[in-house]
């Protein structure tokens, strides 16, 4: 019965009606024109494809002569490492970097367990319209996926990986292919990886590593000036210092400026930009409230 009525829907076709089509030819048909608009079209592979030189040369500066002159600054396409006890001016060195990176138009992202002072960023310079704060508190896995994604993105210049809120047995557990990852990640290209430290853990994969120490610290009440700081040599002023004694009570007394030294740990036998092969930096940098 079914072979009856598929007869007589034949049968009741027009004579002259269209064939319909060849589904097969116009696939056919398809994929030819295809090609042919491929072949005629620029391609270039990705392997192929270069960021422009202008992006990739020069680094990323800390904004502080004397580090920069050390080392160089901030390579890109490579993990920076700090290193340092707290009172070392991490906090303020890594404002620095990232208020230099981001009044030069980059786009910088800071990775973090939740440390962050908005106000003392805005204070030191940091432009928050482009500045991506992640904040991860407690879960260090967290903060270090985080950090990988925004490293293989490749839509920023300056990452931040702040980890000196983790313990010592925190930083151990941190596998050493993690940081062979974030240097994959960046390597040839014009990212930036700097990572703050209170253990080292990410000292073998980095490029550039510095060690801080404090020498000396001016806080709000003292009536040291920050000439005392300077010493004799002809350092860089990173700020005014009120000599005036503090109106409030001495334990509300804020630090106001800081004498570091940076050491250069990695690589050793690097000669700075001015060919000097110092290895270590004096310098002072203020603090913002």
């Amino acid at each position: 019965m079914t072979s009856s009525r598929l007869k007589s829907r034949i049968q009741d076709e027009p004579a002259g009606a269209p064939a319909p089509p060849d589904p097969v030819k116009n696939v056919s048909l398809a994929q030819g024109s295809a090609s042919s608009r491929l072949s005629q079209a620029n391609i270039t592979p990705s392997k192929h494809i270069q960021v422009p030189l202008d992006e990739k040369a020069g680094s990323f500066r800390f904004g502080i002569p004397e580090l920069d002159s050390l080392t160089g600054g901030i390579p890109r396409g490579a993990i920076t490492d700090i290193l340092g006890p707290a009172g070392s001016g991490r906090a303020a060195l890594m404002l620095s970097a990232l208020a230099n990176s981001t009044a030069n138009r980059e786009l910088c992202a800071l990775v973090d367990g939740d440390m962050l002072d908005v106000a003392s960023a805005a204070a030191a310079g940091v432009d928050l319209d482009r500045l991506l704060w992640v904040r991860c508190p407690e879960v260090v896995d967290h903060a270090l996926k985080a950090t990988e994604l925004l490293l293989r993105s490749g839509c920023f210049g300056l990452v931040a990986l702040d980890l000196t809120g983790i313990s010592a047995k925190q930083a151990n557990q941190i596998s050493s292919a993690c940081w062979i990852r974030f240097r994959r990640a960046i390597e040839n290209g014009r990212t930036g990886l700097l990572v703050m430290e209170a253990y080292p853990c990410a000292r073998a994969a980095a490029a550039l590593a510095l060690k801080l120490s404090s020498e000396q610290a001016l806080w709000e009440g003292s009536s040291e000036s920050l000439e005392s700081l300077r010493g004799t040599g002809n350092r860089k002023n990173f700020g005014t210092v009120s000599p005036s004694l503090s109106q409030g009570p001495v334990c509300s007394n804020l630090l106001r400026a800081i004498k570091l030294t940076a050491e250069r740990t990695k690589p050793y036998l690097y000669g700075s930009s001015s060919g000097n092969s110092a290895t270590s930096a004096e310098f002072i940098i203020s603090i913002p409230h």
